[in-house]
């Protein structure tokens, strides 16, 4: 195993990558009663376009939302239970770039490590369990079509990109699921869930060296078909929005409005990405959050409601800036958002506001360290774009204001801006 040590945070963590290609990461936390592990692939919902050595695939919509549905088949026993059983919880969530199978457990950590390897790393799919599955995942997609913040955040995505997955529900379409099959699902396991495709990532009070000879043996078990050279498809997506705005009404109680900026900047990786992500969450706390001069005008003004939130989103090949509230007009909003931005752009953060700003990050960041889900999720992510979440720290702290100051001016390009409206009907 590879260890590492992290000073500012004193965390100690190891690493290994076993003959198969199965990677893993382990982080003692002795003084805690709960183990989180999280077994992922880097395969998500925007993950449609790839070759193979014989065979060009343009999947349908949904296929990685789907397949996830389908790890849960298993013809002898039901998953849930059978974790249950081990005193243990089992859920999976599928995003834009990645599928996750999150575990937690008190006791039976090995046992419970063991089931949760060899569900994910086994694929019991039939025609007929398919095609009871396609209703199901329509009946999602389409409650979610009701949904008024959900429809927003839709929306804001289909303003900003013309033909990027991005702007598709994880599931897919009711149409675009009809068109997946056996074959299909088959093609995409053995390409997207082989071990040298899957990050598993342990953290609580485990011992490292007993934890990886357990995984070890439950590989050492198992054989697997040579994965094949796959090559992803990059999407060719115009650097500006598809439109201005989208505008729907729905039966709710309040108007909804998203609005944010396309990122132009989607190719970092590494320290870099954790650069562009830290210097553009900060720019965004500097303009719209709690404390800003927009946010409090806004507010005194009845526009912005007090759970208003803005956000950043940062991933290979995409990635937009989204601001979110109900309000009690969106219109006179978003007026007076374009008109206040270029001034506020203009003037910057000023010096105090910015040591504020990163004192405020800094604890916001050693505070989540705390939580085990949070660094599970964290670490996994940032791994699949080769990015280390315990650098995240160091970054920040060599940040300056001219970083933050540039990420402003590049990445709020009023060309990029993008509205969604969902109008209280």
């Amino acid at each position: 195993m590879n260890e590492f040590t992290n000073t500012l945070l004193q965390e100690r963590y190891y690493t290994e990558q076993l003959a198969n290609g199965l990677t893993i990461c382990l982080l003692p936390r002795p003084n805690y009663t709960k183990t989180y592990a999280t077994l992922t692939t880097g395969y998500g919902s925007v993950d449609r376009h790839f070759s193979l050595p014989h065979e060009e695939i343009l999947a349908p919509h949904g296929v990685a939302h789907f397949l996830e549905h389908k790890m849960f088949e298993d013809p002898n026993e039901d998953v849930f239970q059978k974790f249950a059983h081990q005193g243990a919880s089992i859920n999976a969530i599928t995003s834009y770039q990645q599928t996750s199978y999150l575990m937690s457990c008190t006791h039976q950590v090995e046992n419970n490590l063991h089931h949760l390897l060899d569900f994910v790393q086994q694929l019991y799919i039939t025609d007929e369990n398919i095609d009871k599955e396609k209703p199901i995942i329509e009946q999602e997609i389409n409650m979610y079509h009701d949904h008024p913040i959900w429809r927003a955040y839709a929306g804001l995505l289909s303003a900003m990109y013309h033909r990027h997955p991005v702007r598709i529900d994880i599931a897919g379409t009711s149409e675009s699921i009809s068109h997946i099959n056996k074959s299909l699902l088959r093609t995409c396991y053995e390409t997207f869930y082989h071990p040298s495709q899957l990050l598993l990532f342990v953290v609580g009070p485990i011992d490292p060296e007993e934890t990886i000879e357990h995984i070890r043996r439950n590989q050492a078990l198992k054989t697997f078909p040579t994965r094949p050279n796959v090559e992803r498809k990059p999407v060719e997506e115009p650097i500006h929005p598809s439109r201005p705005i989208t505008d729907i009404s729905l039966p709710t109680g309040n108007n909804i409005c998203y609005f944010g900026f396309k990122e132009a900047r989607v190719d970092a990786m590494g320290d870099d990405y954790l650069k562009q992500e830290l210097c553009t969450q900060l720019a965004l706390q500097a303009l719209f959050g709690k404390g800003s001069w927009l946010y409090n005008s806004l507010h005194n003004e009845g526009l912005l409601d007090v759970d208003f939130k803005a956000e950043y989103c940062l991933a290979q090949g995409f990635g937009f800036s989204f601001m979110h509230g109900t309000t009690s007009d969106p219109d006179t909003l978003l007026q007076r958002v374009q008109a206040e931005l270029p001034r506020l752009l203009n003037e910057g953060i000023h010096l105090a506001e910015w040591e504020l700003l990163r004192k405020e990050k800094m604890g916001e960041i050693l505070t989540s360290f705390n939580s085990l889900e949070w660094i599970a999720k964290q670490f996994t992510r940032y791994y699949l774009n080769r990015a280390d979440l315990f650098r995240l720290s160091t970054i920040l702290s060599h940040l300056t204001l001219h970083d933050v100051q540039q990420s402003l001016y590049e990445h709020m390009d009023m060309e990029h801006f993008c509205a969604s409206i969902v109008r209280a009907s």
